[in-house]
């Protein structure tokens, strides 16, 4: 077969093999080996573009038409699909809060928030603040460290208003 029988497409396949040395058969777990290696070499992230990078593992084109989709490929190997992380976020339990700030507590030596496990304890902190200060204003509140964030007694209670009348110190309380 002389150099004219061939299509262009072939001799650009052919000239693209030779010069990036990926011509060779790989086995599946060839493939998923350079996909995790790709990831080791690039603080655990392997992307169409890093992969493509590096000269000597296999190029992400082998690695798609092996398994379908670049999604499978990476799930085949172990790897996360970042971009399917942030489609579908995590839900955290009431424990694991606690855990992350009893956590955050350790390392830094005091959590930005105590845990105010019921409406009484959130209450109280109004209470307290009204009898330390001398009065219950937003930013008095939000000053004072030793008390939850007004943002957490507005999500609680659904205002800042509504939680001071529910505690007795603010200017609609009862009695």
């Amino acid at each position: 077969m002389s150099h004219n029988q061939y299509s262009n497409d072939d001799l650009v396949e052919q000239d693209l093999q030779s010069q990036t040395g990926r011509s060779q058969q790989y086995t599946d777990e060839e493939v998923l080996r350079h996909l995790r290696e790709c990831a080791d070499r690039n603080d655990g992230k392997c992307t169409v573009s890093l992969l493509s990078e590096e000269e000597d593992l296999v190029s992400p084109t082998v690695a798609v038409e092996r398994f379908g989709t670049w999604s499978d490929a990476k799930e085949k190997a172990g790897l996360r699909d970042a971009r399917l992380d942030d489609s579908q976020p995590r839900e955290y339990t009431e424990e694991d809060y606690v855990k992350l700030i009893r956590d955050c507590e350790r390392e830094y030596g005091k959590a930005t928030e105590r845990l105010f496990r019921d409406d009484e304890e959130l209450l109280d902190a109004l209470r307290t603040c009204k009898n330390k200060h001398g009065s219950v204003s937003v930013s008095t509140f939000a000053a004072d460290d030793d008390l939850p964030s007004p943002e957490t007694l507005k999500r609680r209670f659904g205002s800042w208003n509504e939680a001071k009348k529910k505690a007795g110190v603010g200017r609609y309380a009862d009695g």
